[in-house]
């Protein structure tokens, strides 16, 4: 890892108050908040453009950075856990490349420094947070009781997977694209599994009605119980779960219940470093935020009002970012000048996949 300890004091952050500073080498450095697909692309875009690219990743988990957009695959027991590992850059080849499993708790963007979870800070010249989206938990009486669930990350996967073999009946609050994938792979040992929809319709936002009724049927068909236009209200039980109450005052007792009810974009570190956030943290056309030297990209940002909780579009924003920042370095900014072709970014299309 191309980086030294900086002894000297710069702008008063080295104090002896302060944790050891951590300074790249000339050479520029991209730090990358964000281990997840969206983050590891734009990681492969940017090393296609400038191979000798300094760059630091940063994940908040101690596993190594995995796809999760396989983790309903790897719950029902269809793939290994190794399987779902997302490759990191080969450091023999890219010796620039950098990957730290500790959380960014804190960035200066006066000072162009992250701070991460052990108190280290470091230097940036561009920033880019890729740090996706958590599992919307609505505000639902009894959601803190022994028992409830939500399915975003391999540890929530771990857990339900060892709940499976115990569980008898789970409720799986949502009917949309990961519900569905999730309420599948629950199906082991016997295992009931209802899944209750608030809207009319299974993934009303991909389906009409039409396609609808003949997603549920197959949904049935695998030995799911479909409830559509209600939503659970409350969930009831002493310690551990018992039961739920549904929008309609009906009573489906269970001992474990599955938030996977949308996503909330994770925009706090960039709300606390006086970022401009709307939903998401608001990015122009290049991905850039309202600090020209910070991007961000996946399911953290928004462009134009809309965010994606799609990996696809992410792909495709960790490519234009990726895109701009090779432009600014003396190698590329020549061609691109020469080219007339600044990368933009325009949106993407709402195109999904249900496995199952």
């Amino acid at each position: 890892m191309n980086i030294r300890v900086k002894q000297a004091v710069k702008n008063d952050i080295n104090s002896a108050n302060n944790p050891a500073l951590i300074e790249s080498s000339s050479t520029p450095i991209v730090i990358v908040i964000g281990s997840g697909p969206v983050g590891i692309r734009f990681i492969e875009e940017l090393l296609r453009h400038c191979p000798d690219s300094e760059i630091i990743l940063f994940g908040d988990e101690s596993c190594k950075p995995y796809n999760r957009v396989q983790l309903s695959a790897l719950l029902a027991g269809e793939i290994s856990r190794d399987s779902i590992d997302l490759p990191l850059p080969d450091q023999n080849q890219f010796k620039h490349f950098s990957f730290i499993p500790s959380a960014i708790t804190d960035i200066d963007r006066n000072n162009k420094t992250v701070t991460d979870a052990t108190g280290t800070n470091y230097f940036y010249d561009q920033l880019v947070i890729a740090t996706g989206a958590k599992a919307h938990r609505p505000n639902i009486y009894g959601d803190d009781l022994q028992g409830v669930y939500s399915f975003r990350s391999l540890k929530d996967t771990e857990s339900l997977y060892a709940r499976i073999l115990r569980s008898r009946h789970i409720v799986v609050v949502g009917g949309g694209l990961l519900e569905l994938e999730a309420a599948k792979g629950l199906l082991k040992y016997n295992t009931q599994v209802t899944v209750v929809q608030q809207g009319p319709r299974l993934m009303k936002r991909q389906l009409d009605n039409q396609a609808a009724e003949l997603l549920e049927k197959e949904v049935r068909s695998l030995g799911i119980n479909v409830v559509t236009n209600s939503g659970v209200r409350s969930i009831h039980g002493l310690e551990s779960v018992s039961g739920v109450v549904t929008r309609d005052g009906d009573n489906i007792p269970c001992d474990t219940v599955l938030f996977c009810a949308g996503i909330t974009p994770n925009i706090k570190i960039a709300r606390d470093a006086g970022l401009k956030i709307s939903t998401g943290i608001v990015v122009n056309d290049q991905l850039q935020t309202s600090d020209n030297n910070i991007y961000a990209i996946g399911e953290c940002c928004e462009h134009k009002g809309t965010t994606y909780g799609l990996v696809n579009p992410g792909y495709e924003q960790a490519a234009i970012a990726a895109a701009t920042i090779a432009a600014t370095s003396s190698q590329t900014a020549l061609i691109a000048k020469e080219k007339n072709a600044q990368p933009r970014y325009q949106g993407s299309l709402f195109i999904s996949h249900l496995k199952v």
